[in-house]
């Protein structure tokens, strides 16, 4: 794994699959109305409730000390360059809490980079990291935390709603709201398609 790669994923804020409401909507609108009524819809309810934070969660504010907007983007920008990376690194894992996963996916991504024996004594390669094992570890939990829960959602906001209603909750304008819940939404939209 590069080390731009492992930056991404140690960058990417603790996800917490802890609420799942969604609004009642009419199915027979168009998806540009379901996408306006759905923001506005959240950036309301996101500002009313106080979802619990996740040890993690509550760790990662903590040491990043960012203000409101700070989190909406970090949330939204690490998760869009993750999402490749987390469908890559998901085929390691299983449902089991398997320990030797990190050490197989290490070994495989090694004799990938590294073919032969030959290769491997000389290091060709000298941007190729192992991935931490505590990283992996806090990955693996997540993934298996939102197997168990996948159909129940589908919104690219549930994994990190309560982030996002903690920062909410702190920005008293409702159409400011509006456009940081708009902006989380494009933004990882955008970044997901790099």
């Amino acid at each position: 794994m590069t080390r731009d790669n492992i930056d991404i994923l140690e960058d990417l804020p603790p996800r917490y699959f802890c609420d799942f409401t969604t609004p009642v909507a009419a199915e027979k609108i168009s998806s540009e109305v379901k996408y306006t009524e759905y923001v506005r819809w959240l950036a309301d309810y996101l500002h009313q409730v106080e979802l619990p934070l996740s040890e993690s969660q509550r760790q990662w504010l903590l040491q990043k000390d960012q203000s409101p907007r700070g989190v909406i983007f970090s949330c939204s920008d690490s998760y869009g360059y993750a999402a490749s990376l987390l469908d890559e690194l998901s085929s390691s894992f299983t449902m089991e809490e398997d320990h030797s996963a990190w050490r197989s996916r290490m070994r495989l991504e090694w004799e990938s980079f590294y073919p032969t024996h030959e290769d491997r004594k000389e290091n060709p390669f000298d941007d190729w990291y192992d991935l931490p094992e505590d990283l992996f570890k806090r990955l693996h939990e997540e993934w298996r935390q939102e197997l168990e829960m996948r159909q129940q959602w589908s919104h690219a906001d549930i994994p990190f709603r309560s982030l996002l209603s903690w920062a909410l909750r702190q920005i008293p304008d409702s159409e400011t709201r509006l456009k940081q819940i708009d902006f989380y939404f494009q933004n990882f939209q955008e970044v997901s398609r790099k």
